[in-house]
Protein backbone atom coordinates (compact mmCIF):
# COMPACT_ATOMS: atom_id res chain seq x y z
CA UNK A 1 0.00 0.00 0.00
CA UNK A 2 1.19 3.41 -1.24
CA UNK A 3 0.63 5.92 1.46
CA UNK A 4 2.03 10.03 0.34
CA UNK A 5 1.96 12.91 3.24
CA UNK A 6 3.46 16.58 2.69
CA UNK A 7 5.34 18.54 5.40
CA UNK A 8 6.13 22.12 4.83
CA UNK A 9 9.97 22.74 6.21
CA UNK A 10 10.40 26.67 6.17
CA UNK A 11 14.18 27.85 5.79
CA UNK A 12 15.24 31.24 7.65
CA UNK A 13 18.81 31.66 5.34
CA UNK A 14 19.92 31.19 2.03
CA UNK A 15 22.11 28.38 3.18
CA UNK A 16 20.59 26.21 5.56
CA UNK A 17 20.86 22.66 6.94
CA UNK A 18 17.27 21.92 8.63
CA UNK A 19 17.21 18.57 11.10
CA UNK A 20 13.65 16.88 10.00
CA UNK A 21 13.62 13.79 11.63
CA UNK A 22 11.14 15.00 14.02
CA UNK A 23 9.26 15.66 11.41
CA UNK A 24 9.37 12.54 9.88
CA UNK A 25 9.32 10.42 12.91
CA UNK A 26 6.02 12.53 13.38
CA UNK A 27 4.68 11.51 10.02
CA UNK A 28 5.67 7.91 10.11
CA UNK A 29 3.67 7.34 13.72
CA UNK A 30 0.59 9.89 12.03
CA UNK A 31 0.10 7.33 9.28
CA UNK A 32 0.38 4.38 11.33
CA UNK A 33 3.67 2.62 9.30
CA UNK A 34 4.55 -0.10 11.11
CA UNK A 35 7.17 -2.12 8.69
CA UNK A 36 8.11 -0.97 5.35
CA UNK A 37 10.08 2.01 3.67
CA UNK A 38 9.55 5.70 4.10
CA UNK A 39 10.81 7.75 0.92
CA UNK A 40 11.70 11.31 1.73
CA UNK A 41 11.27 13.65 -1.32
CA UNK A 42 11.89 16.86 -2.18
CA UNK A 43 11.03 18.28 -5.51
CA UNK A 44 12.44 21.94 -4.96
CA UNK A 45 15.38 21.93 -7.34
CA UNK A 46 17.56 24.07 -4.93
CA UNK A 47 17.00 22.01 -1.76
CA UNK A 48 18.11 18.52 -0.53
CA UNK A 49 17.84 15.74 1.81
CA UNK A 50 20.71 14.39 3.44
CA UNK A 51 21.05 11.68 6.20
CA UNK A 52 24.03 12.96 8.62
CA UNK A 53 24.65 12.07 12.27
CA UNK A 54 22.97 15.33 14.16
CA UNK A 55 25.56 14.89 17.77
CA UNK A 56 27.67 17.74 16.87
CA UNK A 57 26.06 20.71 15.04
CA UNK A 58 29.48 22.07 14.04
CA UNK A 59 28.83 19.05 11.08
CA UNK A 60 25.76 21.36 9.80
CA UNK A 61 27.96 24.39 9.54
CA UNK A 62 30.83 22.26 8.20
CA UNK A 63 28.83 21.02 5.55
CA UNK A 64 27.40 24.18 4.87
CA UNK A 65 30.59 26.10 4.44
CA UNK A 66 32.54 23.39 2.49
CA UNK A 67 29.98 23.43 -0.11
CA UNK A 68 29.89 27.26 -0.36
CA UNK A 69 33.69 26.78 -0.88
CA UNK A 70 32.91 23.69 -3.57
CA UNK A 71 30.33 25.85 -5.33
CA UNK A 72 30.88 29.74 -4.50
CA UNK A 73 27.30 31.62 -5.62
CA UNK A 74 29.07 33.62 -8.17
CA UNK A 75 30.29 32.95 -11.84
CA UNK A 76 27.60 31.34 -13.37
CA UNK A 77 25.25 32.57 -16.60
CA UNK A 78 21.80 31.38 -14.60
CA UNK A 79 19.87 34.64 -14.25
CA UNK A 80 18.20 33.79 -11.32
CA UNK A 81 21.17 34.25 -9.71
CA UNK A 82 20.74 30.71 -7.69
CA UNK A 83 23.22 28.08 -10.46
CA UNK A 84 25.42 27.23 -7.03
CA UNK A 85 22.14 26.51 -5.32
CA UNK A 86 20.62 23.98 -8.00
CA UNK A 87 24.34 22.57 -8.52
CA UNK A 88 24.49 21.68 -4.34
CA UNK A 89 21.16 20.23 -5.04
CA UNK A 90 22.03 17.99 -7.52
CA UNK A 91 25.24 17.41 -5.31
CA UNK A 92 23.83 16.06 -2.15
CA UNK A 93 20.38 14.77 -4.48
CA UNK A 94 16.75 15.30 -3.49
CA UNK A 95 15.65 12.09 -1.84
CA UNK A 96 16.10 9.65 0.82
CA UNK A 97 14.82 6.21 1.77
CA UNK A 98 14.61 4.67 5.19
CA UNK A 99 13.77 1.77 6.35
CA UNK A 100 10.62 1.52 8.86
CA UNK A 101 10.50 -1.45 11.89
CA UNK A 102 8.19 -1.20 14.24
CA UNK A 103 7.15 2.26 13.76
CA UNK A 104 10.13 3.84 13.70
Amino acid sequence: MNMHREVAIRTSAREQMVDITQQVKQTVREMGLEDGLAHIYCPHTTAAILIQENADPDLRLDIVEKLAQLVPQRGFRHREGNADAHIKAILCGCSATVPVARGK
